[in-house]
């Protein structure tokens, strides 16, 4: 009696020699038999259906990578979330002083999910080196006036 091993033996019971299965071939640029992706080759799939917005991959052995894939771009839904320093109008309650202690007064924006300090400056008697960092907009004798 003849015992076949799935995977290799084409030999049939009866003894004669039968069609090999259709073997895959990762990494051919084929999508093909249980290949999630092969190359460039990601079938339906995308890094949208990952929640993410970067750069899908396909691994050497034809399953996805998706570790470039990156989060869903949320800058601009007013929801301070990693890496974002601010969001909109969220300053995610930081202010002048507590982002530029040099330079406590003033109004903290956000530009970019990034703090923008350009309108922090100093309170008048402040101790300053030009106009541009008095909020009253004069420095005479080193002292915002």
């Amino acid at each position: 009696m003849t015992t076949l091993d799935p995977g290799t033996d084409t030999t049939a019971v009866d003894g004669s020699d039968t069609e090999a299965p259709p073997t895959m071939e990762c990494g051919n640029g084929v999508l093909e038999g249980n290949e999630v992706c092969d190359g460039s080759d990601f079938g339906e799939f995308s890094c949208a259906d990952f929640g993410g917005n970067g750069v899908l991959a396909c691994n050497g052995d034809c399953t996805l990578n998706v570790s470039q894939c990156g989060g869903p771009d949320t800058c601009g839904d007013g929801v301070v979330e990693a890496p974002e320093q601010c969001d909109g109008k969220n300053l995610d309650g930081m202010t002048c002083a507590d982002v530029l202690p040099q330079f406590p007064d003033g109004e903290l924006r956000c530009n970019d999910c990034t703090y923008d300090w350009t309108n922090c400056c100093k309170p008048n008697l402040a101790t300053c080196g030009g106009n541009s960092e008095c909020c009253s907009g004069t420095c005479t004798l080193l002292a915002c006036t």
